[in-house]
């Protein structure tokens, strides 16, 4: 019976670590040498294995929460990767630019096995200390980053839908241009939220509008220089009218 109760511990311990036969039998030789001596053999007592089970029970808990926080930030860190559409060792990548001096543990090893983990299932992640510390670096490091990216992908939309949203009431819905408007919020809106392509196009859209202000306000000005020579408006009352428009606009 107390073979088997030893046997068990052993299997449950082996399986809380995460190691195999071979990293238990050094374990082992470490915690004999430890503690054993010629005259004092290690506590093979039911109290001994009944103490151990307690302990392994604290054990299996914090590998539970272990895992279910590895979990967590997975999950996390495969969203952000999802929606900028990079691969974790690109994600790594930034990780490490970002970060101008990396910290003393930092295991370019273990950073590679996070990134393999989060390139394939979260059924290999892993419940070591220095796996997880890696993972919790990468998920802040990661988070930051893309918080900025984020915040600029939001502020140019914003800037994008009013410009678009002004010229729409200023064309009173002519038709190409209401065409133009929702053909570019369709293919806006199949970009990944926090990928470059997604800035990028806000970018372009941008230039585009103000190439498209500047046009117009250039042909209003030819049609108003006409009907000014028309109706033979003097230099000064042409002054007059430019002043008031900038004073408008500066207001």
């Amino acid at each position: 019976r107390r073979h088997e109760k030893l046997r068990s511990i052993t299997q449950t311990t082996m399986d809380s670590l995460g190691i195999g036969t071979q990293n238990l039998v050094a374990l082992l030789r470490r915690l004999v040498e430890a503690t054993a001596t010629a005259e004092n053999d290690i506590d093979v007592s039911d109290g001994f294995l009944s103490q151990c089970e307690s302990e392994l029970s604290v054990l299996r808990l914090k590998k539970s929460e272990s895992l279910v926080e590895n979990r967590r930030l997975f999950e996390e860190i495969s969203l952000l990767l999802k929606q900028s559409s990079i691969t974790a060792n690109i994600g790594l990548t930034i990780v490490k630019r970002r970060t101008q001096t990396l910290p003393s543990w930092w295991d370019t090893k273990v950073a590679a096995s996070v990134a393999r983990a989060l390139a394939s299932q979260p059924n290999n992640l892993k419940i070591a200390d220095d796996f997880s510390k890696h993972l919790r670096f990468f998920h802040e490091s990661l988070s930051k980053a893309f918080d900025c990216r984020r915040d600029l992908s939001q502020a140019l939309k914003g800037i994008v839908e009013h410009a678009q949203k002004t010229l729409l009431q200023t064309v009173d819905g002519e038709a190409e241009t209401v065409e133009a408007y929702a053909s570019f919020h369709d293919a806006l809106f199949k970009l990944p939220e926090l990928s470059k392509d997604r800035i990028n196009t806000f970018m372009s859209e941008i230039e585009a509008l103000a190439s498209c202000v500047d046009a117009m306000t250039q042909s209003e000005v030819e049609a108003l220089t006409v009907v000014w020579e028309a109706l033979n408006v003097s230099g000064n009352d042409r002054g007059a009218f430019w002043e008031s428009v900038d004073s408008h606009t500066q207001s």
